[in-house]
């Protein structure tokens, strides 16, 4: 499942030659790719019953987070404000107690 923010950074990093080299995507090219993923069985746009505000103004404030934290800050947030599994490599994740978090690695 994507949230508006993860469906949004994987359009930005399909389109950035440093990550994907040849296979890089044209701006059509990262909608099409999104579009075919979200016509796959089991994948969907999110449609969260609750913000998470709260919650993310919660966490900034116990986490004493750096900026560059923000964006996760909200993923952690609406994930915790809406009882999801949040799924990621980011090992940051793992400074949000009360988040359903499975940590991915790639070793």
């Amino acid at each position: 499942m994507f949230c508006t923010v993860t469906a949004l950074g994987l359009l930005r990093l399909v389109m950035q030659p440093k990550v994907m080299g040849t296979a890089v995507r044209s701006v059509s090219g990262a909608s099409d790719l999104l579009q075919s993923l979200l016509e796959q069985p089991g994948v969907a746009m999110a449609k969260p019953e609750n913000d998470g505000w709260s919650v993310f103004h919660q966490l900034m404030h116990a986490n004493n987070l750096p900026s560059r934290l923000c964006t996760d800050t909200h993923l952690a947030a609406l994930a915790i404000s809406n009882d999801w599994r949040l799924v990621s490599f980011d090992q940051d994740f793992g400074r949000f107690s009360r988040l359903n978090w499975l940590p991915l690695s790639t070793e």
